[in-house]
């Protein structure tokens, strides 16, 4: 290497000439350039540089929360509910005043009016038919009010089965809560399934493109045959495959949490809460069998519904039984002198007992001539009837009607005593259930830990070149599938404790803070 003396006797390397010559002036512009760009891009404040906008999160909560507010299904419920309470307003109106007013006009026969009034002087009857005519135009205008008394037979039946409609749809409508609360949380729980598969199967796809790369090497070396190369290719397409139909299930597991839960599906996903071990007090395990079955007897949706379709039925054949009875009708009416007010009573013992005042104004008047003064009003009047009907052959229709009635009450009664027998046995079973899911979550949380152990052994090897690229993937593969398997188990734990509660009569405030239990946000 060329080497010169300088100054003061110390050898220096020869100094290279980076840039010809004439061009030191423009490299020092262009970096001057650089440096007051950069200096620009360093001034901007870290808010109005664009940031990338992070990923929501959907909270198992929040998920109930939405499909409680937007869920056509528990909206379907919530319209029975408030449909049946219409039907009891309607009901009871029977039992409040009613009021009506009422205009008349009609032709009648002047003859027929004067004997109404009571005219029984020929000569004046005959004056005033010579007078007005052989007819006489008459109007009227009037008020009646009406009161139902008391409501009898089928009218009192009637009320009864209307007023048990609106306790029916509120089962109905707790049934429909606690199976929406149930669906949503499957729903999530089958997304974050669902992730677990795809994120395996893309290490599978991926290992298996890999596999095929080392046998298609193996083959240039002729260390490998065509077959073996056609078996790798096999497996990268099936892996290929999976691949595909997890991305399939992930995005149908999506597509169904949206819609139980009744809101539009947004452009950009959330990100869903990890799957975390359920607390301890939100297994129920260790209760005692009797107070669950106790619990559930009283407030299961469907044992109500049950208890209250017996009570229609009983109300039913009640009902049926009245129409072989015989029937008592009474009216009476009672009119004062001068016909302005009137007052009319009558009763039924298959309908109801009820008064009626009524009022009218007429624009009718009659002049005795002699007197020149209106003729007297109308006398007083009164009116007693009283009917009894008694049906004697009707073909057997009542006879028959009050069988078909008895028969709805023993299967009313008989779908009692099986719901409650059902109700013991599908306890046992999602106990049993329970049980099992506790178990097979150990197993996968061993399998995890001994998958993360067989890991960190291959990554040692391969650092120490003893193990290939392959065989860590593998190894990763081999992790994430027992990671899987750990969500499933985690999954069905909770989908387990979540069968076990509705069995046992949860309402839907209990259930939705048992199931959100789980979630670090939910309670």
């Amino acid at each position: 290497m060329p080497r010169f003396v300088g100054r003061g006797g110390h050898a220096r390397p020869r100094a290279r000439r980076l840039w010809p010559a004439g061009r030191p002036l423009a490299l020092v512009a262009v970096c001057t350039a650089l440096l007051v760009v950069l200096a620009g891009l360093l001034s901007v404040s870290p808010a109005a540089a664009s940031q990338p906008e992070a990923t929501p999160v959907l909270t198992l909560a929040e998920s109930l929360e939405l499909a409680l507010e937007h869920s056509p299904r528990l909206g379907i419920a919530q319209s029975r509910a408030r449909q049946a309470l219409a039907q009891v307003d309607q009901a009871e109106s029977l039992l409040k005043p009613r009021v009506d007013v009422f205009g008349t006009i009609s032709e009648q026969t002047t003859s027929d009016l004067l004997a109404g009034l009571g005219v029984k002087d020929p000569n004046l009857a005959s004056h005033l038919l010579a007078t007005h005519g052989d007819s006489v135009t008459s109007g009227a205008v009037g008020m009646s009010y009406t009161q139902l008394i008391w409501p009898l037979g089928e009218s009192r039946i009637q009320l009864e089965q209307a007023r048990l409609a609106p306790e029916v749809a509120r089962a109905q409508e707790a049934l429909e809560r606690a199976q929406l609360l149930r669906d949503v949380e499957n729903a999530y729980l089958s997304v974050l399934e669902a992730q677990a598969t795809l994120e395996w199967a893309r290490l599978l796809e991926r290992n298996a493109q890999e596999a095929l790369r080392v046998v298609q090497d193996r083959v240039e070396l002729g260390v490998a045959t065509e077959l073996d190369r056609l078996a790798a290719e096999a497996g990268a397409l099936q892996a290929r495959q999976a691949r595909q139909a997890a991305e399939d299930g992930l995005e149908l597991a999506w597509e169904a949490l949206y819609q139980i839960m009744g809101v539009p599906r947004p452009e950009q996903l959330p990100a869903l809460e990890p799957l975390d071990q359920l607390p301890a007090d939100a297994l129920l395990a260790g209760l005692d069998p009797e107070a669950l079955k106790a619990q559930a007897r009283a407030g299961r949706p469907e044992l109500v519904q049950a208890r209250l379709g017996l009570e229609q039925s009983r109300l039913q054949l009640e009902q049926a039984r009245i129409q072989k009875r015989p029937r008592l009708s009474l009216e009476a009416s009672y009119t004062p002198e001068g016909a302005e007010n009137s007052l009319s009573l009558s009763l039924d013992d298959r309908a109801l007992l009820q008064a009626t005042l009524t009022r009218v104004e007429s624009e009718v008047e009659l002049i005795d001539p002699s007197s020149g003064q209106p003729l007297p009003p109308s006398p007083e009047s009164w009116k007693v009837g009283l009917q009894v009907t008694w049906n004697l052959l009707d073909g057997g229709a009542s006879a028959a009607a009050v069988r078909e009635a008895e028969e709805a009450v023993t299967q009313a009664e008989l779908t009692v005593r099986q719901l409650e027998a059902a109700i013991t046995l599908e306890l046992a079973q999602h106990q049993t259930g329970l049980t099992q899911a506790l178990l097979t979550l150990a197993a996968a949380e061993r399998s995890v830990t001994e998958a993360a152990g067989r890991l960190a052994q291959v990554e040692q090897q391969a650092h120490e070149g003893a193990a290939t690229k392959l065989q860590v993937w593998e190894a990763e593969a081999a992790l994430a599938q027992a990671r899987l398997k750990q969500v499933q188990a985690l999954a069905e734990l909770a989908r387990a404790r979540t069968r076990l509660a509705i069995a046992a009569g949860y309402d839907a405030e209990q259930l939705q803070a048992l199931i959100t239990a789980r979630a670090p946000g939910g309670m």
